[in-house]
């Protein structure tokens, strides 16, 4: 009886031990991906996962990383058809900072980052 319980406190334990190492594994495959990363477009992607998945205090710095990066995109690029690209991740980053402010208790400043972002989408 007594083997019985420690088995099963064991196999509890080891549940617990995976689920913590899935939960913080998808956010350091991004990091690696981001860090290796040759194309700015695949920047661009990883860093709008890092906003969604990654925790609070952590999704905001890449969520500015995001905004920088297309910014420059979008002026590189101009009105070539790989720019869409660059506006549709800017978009995303300006509905973050949105959130950012709405959070802060800035809810007059956050209008205007989600109504960018929707003229940006048009």
């Amino acid at each position: 009886m007594k083997s019985s319980r420690n088995i099963h406190y064991f196999v509890a334990l080891f549940l617990i031990n995976i689920s913590i190492f899935a939960q913080s594994n998808p956010v350091d495959s991004l990091k690696f991906v981001l860090k290796n990363a040759k194309h700015d477009t695949t920047r661009c992607k990883v860093l709008s996962a890092l906003t969604e998945i990654a925790p609070d205090g952590e999704w905001e710095a890449y969520n500015k990383q995001l905004s920088d990066l297309t910014d420059q995109n979008i002026k590189k690029y101009g009105s070539d058809p790989i720019a869409k690209i660059f506006k549709k991740h800017k978009a995303l980053s300006l509905i973050n900072s949105g959130i950012i402010l709405k959070m802060q208790g800035k809810i007059d400043e956050a209008l205007s980052p989600f109504y960018n972002s929707s003229q940006l989408q048009e």
